[in-house]
């Protein structure tokens, strides 16, 4: 799991990023969505479809 701080601390608004703050901003994100996934099966289970 990564770290939980902002992908982008510490970088400066004037540049674009390199490719390790990209690639961290980007696991960031679908880590994200990933724990917001697994939340909502917790709080709403799937239904087994029987």
């Amino acid at each position: 799991m990564p770290e939980s701080g902002s992908p982008f601390s510490g970088t400066a608004n004037n540049r674009k990023l390199t490719d390790e703050e990209l690639i961290r901003a980007l696991k960031f994100e679908v880590s994200g969505e990933y724990e917001a996934i697994q939340r909502k099966k917790q709080v709403k289970p799937e239904d087994s479809g029987s």
